[in-house]
């Protein structure tokens, strides 16, 4: 009945209280503890503040505390993901995926971290420019990477940043001439016109424009896009 309400609520009130003295009490001596041990005891004070206590300044804190001492301890990097993910603090969470991205030697897992940290960036933080500095990052890892180069390509329409296309075009025109095949020689003709385009109708540089659709025309099988673009500007 009631009698029984109570008394399972005062013994989780006892219960927690219980947790946060010892909760406390493990930070304390992490303090005083060599580094090991420190360690040990921040990871104690982090697990009764974040999953007994649902103190999260608390974790947060002793979390901090352990990947100071261990950067590379797993259950520290979890919690204040979890944290901070559920808190929508995604600024913050930036700060861990990027820690976690220094410390992994995969290619693969660091394109998904540093794809992810970019959509964060852009899409819950709104910071387009941080966006496309870790798009470009991501492309230094993994130049092939289609979906990141078209990511990359409509933030910096997005950002008026047409000098910093111009140049993100350009290095990729050179890297497709390196490689062989019908695939990349379509895709660097098709770039070198989106350029000639930039050139023409954004930075004002008719004279490279032109240069970039006369090679166009002389490398291109079918250059009907070509003609008809230079068609139009007579």
């Amino acid at each position: 009945g009631v009698a029984t309400v109570h008394q399972a609520v005062d013994h989780l009130a006892a219960d927690a209280e219980a947790y946060q003295h010892l909760a406390i009490a493990y930070a304390e001596e992490a303090v005083r503890a060599e580094t090991s041990l420190a360690a040990q005891f921040h990871r104690r004070a982090a697990t009764l503040y974040h999953e007994k206590l649902a103190d999260l300044s608390g974790a947060v804190s002793q979390y901090q505390a352990l990947l100071k001492l261990e950067p590379k301890d797993e259950k520290a990097m979890a919690g204040l993901d979890t944290i901070y993910r559920n808190t929508d603090a995604y600024a913050e969470l930036v700060q861990v995926l990027r820690h976690r991205a220094s410390l992994t030697a995969g290619v693969e897992r660091r394109r998904e971290l540093l794809g992810e940290i970019a959509q964060i960036q852009a899409e819950k933080l709104f910071d387009l420019q941080g966006a496309a500095a870790t798009l470009r990052e991501l492309l230094a890892l993994a130049p092939d990477d289609e979906p990141s180069f078209q990511r990359l390509q409509s933030l910096l329409e997005t950002l008026e940043a047409f000098e910093s296309l111009a140049e993100l075009y350009g290095a990729e025109t050179r890297r497709l001439l390196e490689k062989r095949g019908r695939e990349p020689l379509q895709k660097r003709l098709k770039i070198t016109f989106a350029l000639a385009r930039l050139y023409e109708e954004r930075l004002g540089a008719r004279a490279q424009a032109v240069q970039l659709l006369q090679q166009l025309l002389s490398e291109s099988a079918e250059p009907i896009e070509v003609v008809a673009y230079l068609d139009a500007g007579q």
